[in-house]
């Protein structure tokens, strides 16, 4: 699980609050980093406990209930895998801006020095990729319950064998039933005085039956957990990988744990002649650069199903492109996109 540990660990790498700020000609940080996406492989997965009652042997006899728990059991399933994408600032793509380069113009970025503006005079949003806070990462929302007393009358408490007490419990199950029918029906003296009061009553009798039922068909507890995986796509680990694997016993484990059934990732990129481009790209050295960014599919599949698959920009996938002097030297405002540093919008003066 150390693996795992280490991506679940690294939340707080890919959770950084996005807040504007400017960086003028006078200060040292001239310079800011490409976009790079991630994709968040969000993994909801239950703890199904099951525990037999103390009559379970009795339930067809006086309940005339087959489909009871005989034995206790304890099963981890997968109920939900989701894809969502994030944005960090690719460390290895950092834009150097000398002091002429950087000129009179104003660069705005987020907090881990990605750019999102140039020459803003109006306030910049503060996220523009609605899937990155689609969820919040937890562990599990299980409550702890208080574990009500059993209604058992004297006569239960003191019967000398199990049978007398399995029949006598069943007995106060069907008083239960026939109380709530007379209350429903008005068939008793003591009618409650007004709606909340009858709810209030026959939520009581409601309660007092489902837990001395349980002491005959069992009960079953769900406990809801939620885990994300962290995975950074590269051009050289498209295809299939293998993110976690599944264990019924043990419920989510390392990637290389065999305990567990395997978990994939599939990425699908699609193919530009980058090189190209690039090399192209590049004949304009002394520029300031923005992002533009590549796209591939992703699928998410145990050997049962697929789970989800989205299409999404990949920032990383993409090349360095210089943005025209002409609008430099104009002071023209630049608004950039945060998830893939693409321009999104240009106000010429």
């Amino acid at each position: 699980m150390k693996r795992l540990a280490l991506l679940i660990c690294s939340v707080a790498l890919l959770s950084l609050n996005i807040t504007g700020q400017t960086v003028y000609r006078n200060q040292t940080a001239m310079g800011y980093y490409m976009p790079k996406t991630v994709i968040a492989v969000d993994i909801n997965y239950a703890l199904v406990e099951k525990q037999p009652g103390i009559f379970y042997q009795y339930a067809e006899r006086y309940l005339a209930q087959k489909d009871v728990i005989t034995e206790a059991s304890k099963q981890y399933e997968i109920t939900d895998i989701t894809l969502r994408t994030l944005t960090i600032a690719d460390t290895s793509r950092f834009v150097r801006l000398t002091e002429k380069m950087l000129g009179t113009m104003s660069l705005s970025l987020t907090e881990d020095m990605r750019l999102i503006a140039i020459n803003s005079a109006t306030p910049v949003p503060t996220c523009t990729n609605d899937q990155e806070n689609k969820h919040a990462d937890c562990k599990s929302n299980a409550r702890k319950e208080q574990v009500e007393p059993i209604p058992f009358t004297e006569e239960q408490i003191l019967s000398n064998s199990k049978t007398k007490m399995a029949e006598s419990t069943a007995k106060q199950i069907y008083r239960l039933r026939e109380n709530r029918m007379n209350l429903l029906y008005g068939e008793i003296e003591n009618v409650p005085a007004d709606g909340k009061a009858l709810e209030l009553t026959l939520g009581e009798l409601n309660k007092q039956e489902q837990q001395l039922c349980k002491l005959f068909i069992g009960e079953s507890k769900t406990t809801n957990f939620r885990q994300t995986i962290y995975f950074l796509p590269q051009t050289d680990n498209t295809g299939e990988v293998v993110i976690a694997r599944f264990s019924h016993e043990f419920g989510l484990v390392n990637s290389d744990d065999l305990s567990g059934e395997p978990i994939y990732l599939a990425t699908k990129a699609s193919v530009r002649n980058y090189e190209k481009e690039e090399k192209e790209s590049k004949q304009l050295l002394d520029a300031v650069y923005y992002n533009l960014n590549g796209t591939a599919d992703f699928k998410v599949y145990d050997m049962q199903k697929q789970y989800d698959s989205i299409t999404s920009a990949v920032a990383q996938f993409g090349i360095s492109v210089p943005i025209s002097p002409i609008l430099l030297k104009n002071k023209a405002q630049i608004y950039f996109s945060q998830t893939t540093g693409n321009i999104i919008n240009i106000i010429e003066k």
